[in-house]
């Protein structure tokens, strides 16, 4: 589970029935149905049936062009094969430093042990021949 400290996001289901993790317990929402994660509370989300897709939509308030950026570039990622099964980037670097692009803070007590180590290897993914064009936030090619 993890947070953000800038934005809110209010998750809405579209189809199937989507299930959110929260502090106070498990919600699931069908279709239609919308709940508000302010910023700082923890959250997960996740998909409750093993048979049935879900589509949902995610609306950040306000907009943060650090999340968009990071999707488009974990989606590169794993087009690359540079993901694991789960959308995990393999490289601890990358990981780290897409977390900081969007704000997501995991609230594990291991990532925060690991956090220092964490801005260390994404400072080195920022570092000129790991990542091509990353002065906007968008990544051309991951070497």
């Amino acid at each position: 589970m993890h947070y953000h400290k800038t934005f809110s996001e209010t998750f809405t289901a579209v189809e199937g029935t989507l299930g959110l993790k929260l502090k106070s317990g498990e919600r699931r929402l069908q279709p239609g149905e919308s709940y508000t994660v302010k910023p700082f509370e923890v959250h997960g989300f996740f998909n409750p049936s093993a048979s049935e897709s879900i589509r949902f939509s995610i609306r950040l308030a306000p907009g943060h062009s650090g999340f968009e950026n990071a999707l488009r570039i974990m989606y590169g990622l794993a087009q690359d094969g540079l993901t694991d099964k789960n959308g995990i980037p393999k490289d601890l670097g990358v990981a780290f430093w897409l977390g900081e692009l969007n704000d997501s803070h995991v609230d594990m007590l291991a990532f925060k042990v690991l956090s220092p180590l964490g801005k260390f290897l994404a400072k080195k993914v920022k570092n000129p021949g790991k990542i091509r064009s990353c002065s906007t936030g968008t990544v051309d090619k991951v070497l």
